[in-house]
């Protein structure tokens, strides 16, 4: 047995069996990713090795700066895409027993036929190989999504995003998909968070604007902010969405009314920052308001709960948001997550939801709620969702799997 061959991680002949012969033929159902729909649209073909495997990719540069790399070397200007890559080419090796090491070289041979380990010494013969492919081949965007027989993906889109290349999709339908899968659907999923940014009226100015552009509605009163969000939750819908997408530290286990949400929207439109409880409140009220109208289309509800979002200001002030630093929280899940499902259920307006913790002290927690709240009209109406983030590994993943009992 060659290392992450055929058999990888298949120890017994009936694993063999059921991996080759029932899963891996299984369509992929991706509804929560961080795709780009424009790349898809296009069909890019990438311009190297590191451009479709490093440029965006924060685990490897959370291992390369944990490997004493410089940034310059992971996300500078003044590096080349080379430079880059050998750098992540000598950091490999000291991934060893995290799963990225293994992510890289089942990538390698899956995707390249490239059996060699990554290291200093290979890295010229893999960086030229895999770029012939990607240059030449079948690697493009599209291709790479045929070839893991991938069948639907739910991209990431703010309400604010034009989704142009939704739409482009829905007049020309991506066809040649995997072995068992006739064509290929990209849908946009509905992530609102940069509306809960009310303590912060700069920045929720600026998406205001954004929304009323695409929306053609002003946003910058709360009349007009639900009217907005309402039209683009129905343009979202008529373009294939089937789910909202929410991140936040923790639910929040209050909310106020509609005038009290008001007077916290048209106060941040006009400068005036809402302090920390009032952003609790607005936060309750507008997760509330999107269950219901999630509830009113069938849609499902997918909420990500606990992470620490850009602890590092130094990283934060040099990249912005998204620069691989975000960090497992330790809020109490409990009290805003029963807050949230209760009062929606006694109104009946529960919609179908999934909840992911990235905490793995809070799966328990998480499988138990979701059993409490199940209403006998479909299986696993409310969810525990699949192991997230930092326990998408093996150990990860059993312990989750293992805790499902307590539903």
């Amino acid at each position: 047995m060659e290392f992450c061959d055929d058999s990888f991680l298949l120890s017994n002949p009936v694993a063999a069996d059921l991996f080759r012969d029932v899963a891996s033929v299984q369509p992929i159902i991706d509804y929560h990713c961080h795709l780009s729909p424009r790349d898809i649209a296009e069909d890019r073909r990438f311009e190297n090795l590191h451009a479709v495997w490093l440029a965006e990719d924060h685990y490897k540069w959370r291992a390369l700066r944990a490997n004493g790399v410089p940034e310059n070397l992971i996300t500078g200007k003044a590096s080349s895409d080379r430079e880059k890559f050998q750098a992540w080419a000598k950091t490999v090796p000291a991934t060893l027993r995290n799963p990225i090491f293994h992510w890289t070289h089942l990538e390698l041979r899956r995707h390249f036929g490239i059996e060699d380990l990554l290291e200093e010494a290979t890295a010229q013969k893999i960086w030229d190989e895999a770029n012939r492919q990607l240059t030449h081949g079948s690697l493009t965007a599209r291709g790479i999504l045929a070839a893991m027989n991938v069948a639907i993906v739910g991209t990431t889109d703010d309400p604010a995003d034009s989704l142009q290349w939704h739409q482009f999709m829905a007049r020309s339908p991506v066809q040649g998909a995997g072995k068992s899968v006739a064509a290929l659907r990209v849908v946009p999923t509905f992530r609102p968070d940069a509306a809960l940014q009310v303590g912060t009226p700069l920045h929720v100015q600026a998406w205001s604007r954004r929304l009323s552009a695409v929306a053609g509605i002003g946003a910058d009163t709360f009349a007009g902010l639900v009217a907005a969000l309402e039209k683009r939750h129905d343009d979202f819908a008529a373009l294939g969405c089937r789910a909202s997408d929410h991140s936040t530290a923790a639910l929040p286990d209050t909310t106020c009314t509609d005038e009290q949400a008001c007077l916290i929207w048209e106060g941040s439109m006009a400068g005036t920052a809402a302090t920390a409880a009032q952003v609790e409140q607005f936060a309750g009220w507008l997760l509330l308001h999107i269950a219901r109208l999630n509830h009113a289309k069938g849609w499902a509800m997918q909420l990500h709960l606990g992470p620490i979002r850009n602890p590092n200001p130094l990283l934060a002030s040099q990249l912005g948001a998204h620069a691989g630093c975000d960090t497992i929280g330790d809020a109490r899940q409990g009290p805003g997550l029963v807050h949230f499902l209760s009062t929606l259920a006694a109104e009946n307006s529960l919609p179908r939801t999934i909840l992911y913790n990235i905490n793995p002290t809070d799966n328990a927690l998480f499988a138990a709620v979701a059993g409490s709240f199940q209403d006998g009209t479909i299986p696993g109406k409310i969810q525990a969702g699949a192991a997230w983030w930092f326990m998408d590994q093996e150990r990860g993943l059993r312990a989750h799997i293992n805790t499902l009992i307590y539903r």
